[in-house]
């Protein structure tokens, strides 16, 4: 009884707790419905608090931490919970209302519940603060912005996956990307960093900018905060390990380094640019290509202009449809820019949906005569390339360049005259010195994106780039420069010549005489060359320019030279070339200052014996050719002048008939580091081609129906110097014969003619010429054979030639006698320089040699042509002789078909290389 009463008692105690605790949800509705009003007015300002500071941390690129969104998530749910809890609790506005349907009960239990649920949000809450709530974003998870304007275009495509697919060699480590001030190179960078970040190629990135001044701590601090490193040292070599050490972690690190202006010491930075398996890689851009090599790049890769398609694609972009309006004058801005996309860019967004013609018409002019404002941030750009010249004469010739007309091809040889009248390359002994110098100034002008490399070894300026250069002279020192070259214009422009010092009329046309006088007493340089139609200089034009250095009267149809060019007793550098109709120019043999002579092309006959009076004269030059005017008489010159002229070291001309008197009279010769001679008769078939095609520093043309001995004598000076040779002589059977004891140290180029059908053989059996890069033999029509085999192995250095037009040849290189039969090589030659073999018709010809077992390896040949050559049944190449071919001409197909071939692989490649030329 006692244990079931314990039982019962125990049974009933929590049943009455329990229903208590009900009954107080209904007593006690009042005051938990003010509870919950209370706790979401508590739970309102605390989430709007952490909110803020969440928005804050936002601001500032932080990440939110996870329990913060989790517990933001979980407030706002609770507080749109209570509320409604708290809005249904409103409707029973009565102590009695709500018994009967138990609403009280249920609305007040479920608020002291929810109170409960909301302390303790609120407590969890009360731990977060301003400082609290995120954390700094890592820089590795910032993704670059894409870069519409470079990926979109094609001709950037090619350019961009050459840079990819050099990081992605695990051979190359340091990637140099170079170009012109304007062309794109930093867009470049941020184009290859977005795709290399979407393919994934590295674990971590960093960008800087190095700029013209770079701070190495600086750049220190840069690529730490991008690697999320905290440099602690204080000393820049402590920095350097630490920097050093994070870098050669197992990570795969791209670092890119934009606006490279000198060369950079990265291990000095801390950067193992090439450490074990090159896990860090390097790429960098620069405006000047020199530092590529100073910084011993393993890749370089050039960013060059837009296409035209492209530049006009780009143009359209920026400004708009309106373009579609004005498409004529949209165009020519357009072809003004010439594909610098920072020009293109600069003046679409200046004409954006500019919808008035004038707008258009005058920003066209505006840019033909350099005054445009829009183009002022490519301006700044170009002037900052040219403040960072470091010399005076490097920037002067940057400036002398200008004065020649939009896309002209300017010769060095033109450019070094103008420099040289002004004494601009200073501290040279001889030409030679002097033309090395300038050389390597145009080689800082090219590097630097200043200077285009043109053809024929000659140098551009890109227009917008001139068009600054035009600004920047006019700007020097109170317009020293006034360029006023291939205008149209009525008359003689209004010009303040009492200050000016170089003035550049060069392919002018002014429907308008020369004035009688122009008063220059301060001009230094006159470039007439082109100059309209100008077939007449009045009598005292020059008077008042009596300190003019140099004067370029070139490519005009002047007869005559006026009586006032001899006042000109300062000029040092005199250009007349191409002046057909000039035949006398008796006032020059007073200019005793001149230093340089240009007659190129003239109509002069014979040089007055008073032109032995120049002897500071070091330049002379009356070359000319046959090629286009056959009937144009060939200009005459005593030896007793060229024995005067003791200074001369440079001299191109065609002589006759020279004969020495005495040895003395050779003398003169032995000093020319520069030459270019034709000896004998002029009726050269395309010799002028030859000298267009090869380099002719120093060319000798031999064309000589006998050899005296006063000639030999002549030979045997300037043999051991020639670079090119032209041999066309009768009754010379082999080299040798012009020089026993000459060994052709400096021969490159040898072109053997026999055009009257004299000649056995030009060349000896021994192995004279080391150094030969070209060979030509034509029209030799007695030749059944070319030279011994060992003389064609041992022309090692050859990168082209050709033979043609030799009826009675049957085979090339013809086995030697004295070669012994166990010889491994006597089958075999390898030019592994050669690009370019060629065979034109020979119709006797059955093969390279004597052997049908030989080869011929040429791993660098890029052309291959054999044209009416019907019975040559093999080409002996070897496996290693098509990598590279680009090109293979052949006459005949079924020709083809026919021939033998060791490796029917060879055939096969050729095969898809071959082009019929009929």
């Amino acid at each position: 009884m006692e244990a079931g009463s314990a039982v019962a008692g125990g049974l009933t105690a929590p049943v009455i707790t329990h229903g208590e605790r009900e009954l107080n949800y209904i007593i006690r509705f009042e005051r938990n419905i003010k509870n919950l009003g209370d706790n979401i007015d508590a739970l309102e300002a605390n989430r709007r608090d952490v909110r803020s500071w969440v928005d804050a941390a936002r601001n500032n690129n932080h990440l939110i931490r996870k329990t913060v969104e989790t517990w933001l998530e979980q407030a706002d749910r609770l507080f749109e919970e209570a509320t409604q809890l708290k809005s249904e609790a409103g409707d029973i506005n009565s102590w009695w209302k709500g018994w009967v349907t138990c609403s009280r009960f249920c609305l007040g239990r479920k608020a002291a519940k929810k109170n409960v649920d909301v302390q303790k949000h609120l407590g969890e809450g009360s731990k977060f603060g301003e400082n609290n709530v995120s954390d700094p974003r890592p820089v590795q998870s910032y993704e670059p912005e894409p870069v519409g304007d470079f990926k979109t275009f094609a001709s950037r495509a090619k350019t961009e996956f050459q840079v990819i697919a050099a990081l992605k060699n695990d051979k190359i480590s340091l990637v140099g990307i170079f170009g012109m001030p304007g062309v794109g190179k930093t867009m470049l960078m941020q184009a290859i960093m977005a795709q290399v970040k979407k393919e994934k190629l590295f674990d971590e990135f960093a960008s800087v900018v190095v700029s013209q001044k770079p701070d190495l701590e600086k750049i220190q601090d840069a690529i730490a905060e991008k690697l999320d490193l905290k440099l602690k040292g204080e000393l820049l070599s402590t920095r350097v390990a630490e920097l050093r050490e994070r870098l050669n972690q197992e990570r795969k690190t791209l670092l890119c380094l934009d606006d490279v202006w000198e060369p950079m010491g990265l291990v000095e930075v801390g950067i193992p640019y090439k450490n074990a398996g090159n896990r860090c890689k390097v790429i960098f851009t620069t405006r000047i290509q020199g530092v590529c090599e100073s910084m011993e790049m393993d890749e370089k890769i050039e960013v060059e202009v837009l296409s035209e398609v492209d530049s006009w694609n780009l143009f359209r972009s920026k400004a708009g449809g309106v373009v579609d309006l004005f498409k004529t004058v949209a165009g020519n801005i357009v072809k003004e820019c010439k594909g610098l996309p920072l020009a293109i860019v600069t003046l679409g967004l200046a004409l954006r949906n500019k919808d008035d013609i004038a707008v258009w018409d005058d920003t066209l002019a505006r840019l033909k005569k350099s005054i445009s404002e829009e183009m002022e941030p490519v301006n700044a750009s170009i002037r900052l390339s040219y403040n960072f010249l470091q010399d005076e004469t490097t920037k002067m010739c940057f400036l002398f360049c200008c004065m020649f007309p939009e896309d002209f091809q300017i010769p060095t040889d033109v450019l070094f005259g103008y420099m040289m009248g002004e004494k601009l390359i200073r501290d040279v002994d001889t030409f030679e010195e002097g033309r090395n110098r300038l050389q390597a100034t145009v080689e800082k002008l090219t590097s630097a994106g200043l200077l285009l490399k043109g053809d024929y070894g000659g140098i551009m300026m890109h227009d917008v780039i001139r068009d600054v250069a035009v600004s920047i002279a006019k700007c020097k020192e109170r317009n020293e420069f006034i360029v006023k070259a291939k205008m149209s214009l009525d008359e003689l422009p209004d010009m303040e010549l009492e200050k000016c010092k170089r003035l550049s009329l060069m392919n002018t046309e002014i429907r308008y005489h020369l004035p009688s006088q122009i008063k220059a007493p301060n001009l230094l340089t006159l470039s007439l060359n082109s100059f309209n139609d100008l077939d007449e200089i009045p009598s005292n034009f020059f008077q008042e320019m009596t300190n003019l250095l140099t004067l370029d009267l070139s490519n005009t149809k002047i007869r005559s030279l006026p009586t006032s060019l001899s006042s000109l007793t300062n000029l040092r550098t005199l250009r007349m070339n191409e002046c057909y109709n000039l035949k006398n120019i008796s006032p020059v043999v007073k200019l005793n200052r001149l230093e340089i002579l240009c007659l190129n092309e003239s109509g002069i006959e014979n040089f007055p014996e008073e032109m032995g009076r120049l002897t500071s004269l070091k330049s002379m030059n009356f070359f000319k050719s046959n090629f286009f005017r056959t009937t144009q008489p060939y200009t005459t010159i005593s030896p007793k002048v060229i024995s005067r002229l003791f200074r001369l070291e440079e001299f191109s001309g065609h002589i006759e008939n020279l004969e020495f008197s005495s040895e003395k009279d050779a003398s003169p010769w032995k000093k020319m580091t520069r030459f270019k001679i034709l000896l004998g008769k002029h009726d050269i078939p395309g010799y002028w081609y030859l000298m267009e095609r090869m380099e002719s520093r120093r060319s000798l043309f031999l064309a000589l129906s006998s050899i005296s001995i006063s000639i030999l004598h002549l030979i045997q000076v300037l043999l051991p110097k020639t670079i090119l040779l032209y041999l066309n002589c009768e009754g010379i059977e082999n080299v040798l014969q012009l020089d026993k004891e000459v060994s052709f140290p400096n021969l490159r180029k040898l072109v053997v003619v026999d055009d009257v059908g004299s000649s056995r053989c030009y060349l000896p059996p021994s192995p004279i010429f080391h150094n030969l890069t070209d060979l030509d033999i034509e029209d030799c029509h007695k030749l059944k054979h070319l030279f011994p085999f060992r003389v064609f192995q041992h022309l090692s250095k050859l990168e082209v030639m050709y033979v043609a037009r030799c009826s009675a040849l049957e085979i090339l290189f013809p086995n030697d006698s004295d070669m012994e039969s166990g010889d491994i090589e006597k089958d075999k030659a390898s030019h592994p320089l050669l690009k370019e073999f060629g065979l034109f018709h020979l119709p006797k010809l059955s093969s390279f040699s004597g052997s049908d077992s030989l080869v011929v390896d040429w791993p660098s040949a890029k052309s291959l042509i054999v044209l009416q050559c019907p019975n040559l049944k093999r080409l002996p190449l070897g496996t290693h002789s098509a990598p590279k071919l680009e090109k293979f001409y052949i006459t005949d197909q079924e020709w083809f078909n026919k021939l033998e071939w060791d490796d029917q692989r060879i055939k096969a490649d050729l095969q898809t290389l071959l082009e019929v030329k009929c």
